[in-house]
């Protein structure tokens, strides 16, 4: 009997020192085998790259490292919290951060993460189109273009922005059915003009007053204009925000409602003159009353 178990004892020995001996070689070939999230495979990369070009123009570069470019401090974007590759392009009056997914961030929400890229002090805001608005304090300084998304075989992609209360830029991408790699960026734009903003907050109280103002008439008439432009100090300014509810009431209509049944207030944000066209954008935010 004991012959036997030591016999067995043996054998399992044996097969263990085995399976180590494969599990170590494997451990020690992988780092060889293996590439970091930043270094994707070649052809991957010049796949990208040529997808990016037909968006951006040529100049797209890989970005391995944080840098300074035109003011703005980019950096490798991330996806699900760990680091994707990354390209940039830079032109006269543009700088692209392009991220790379491969088909692990395939679904209906891939997330990608840009850290916050702007000088101190500036943020960004949304804007009615999909895009953004740069601001420094109550000054329009920049934007950046509504998002864009593509797979390899250059099909354009579902997307959005989502801003995150730490001034990160998060971009959504619908990758169902995609050919990876999929390319997508932010496009900034900062510095070549400076627009002064003015602000209008919709509280609670004024919020359900609006909606039953709106709500009872239907249609953009005097009555319903005049109740959300009224708080505009500026009279051009209050001139111009009457034309423009007229031709996004729906807008504002649907962000009040939305707001109510979120329990969040509205904020519109315009300027003095011809550029409220431009600057013009309604959203609803948390409340902080």
């Amino acid at each position: 009997m004991r012959l036997r178990t030591t016999t067995r004892l043996m054998a399992w020995r044996g097969l263990t020192a085995a399976a180590v001996a494969t599990a170590v070689a494997a451990t020690v070939a992988l780092p060889a085998q293996a590439r970091p999230a930043t270094q994707p495979r070649p052809d991957a990369l010049a796949t990208a790259t040529r997808v990016a070009e037909t968006v951006t123009g040529d100049g797209v570069r890989a970005l391995t490292a944080p840098e300074t470019t035109a003011g703005l401090a980019v950096r490798p974007a991330t996806a699900q919290g760990r680091p994707v590759p990354t390209l940039v392009h830079r032109s006269s009056r543009h700088v692209s951060v392009i991220a790379v997914l491969d088909a692990a961030h395939g679904g209906a929400a891939a997330t990608i993460d840009f850290a916050n890229a702007l000088p101190k002090g500036h943020q960004l805001e949304p804007a009615d189109d999909g895009s953004l608005i740069v601001v420094d304090g109550r000054t329009v300084v920049g934007t950046v273009a509504a998002p864009w998304a593509r797979d390899a075989r250059g099909r354009s992609l579902p997307t959005h922005y989502r801003l995150q209360a730490d001034g990160t830029l998060r971009q959504v991408v619908d990758t169902r059915g995609a050919t990876f790699p999929v390319v997508a960026d932010p496009k900034y734009s900062i510095g070549f003009y400076r627009v002064p903003v003015w602000y209008v907050e919709y509280y609670w109280s004024e919020m359900w007053r609006n909606k039953l103002i709106m709500d009872r008439y239907g249609a953009p008439v005097s009555a319903v204009v005049g109740a959300l432009c009224g708080k505009i100090p500026n009279a051009v300014a209050k001139a111009v925000c009457g034309y423009l509810m007229k031709r996004r009431y729906s807008t504002m209509k649907s962000q009040l409602d939305y707001g109510i049944a979120h329990k969040r207030c509205v904020k519109v944000r315009g300027a003095y003159g011809i550029a409220d066209f431009f600057v013009f954008s309604v959203w609803t935010k948390k409340c902080i009353k």
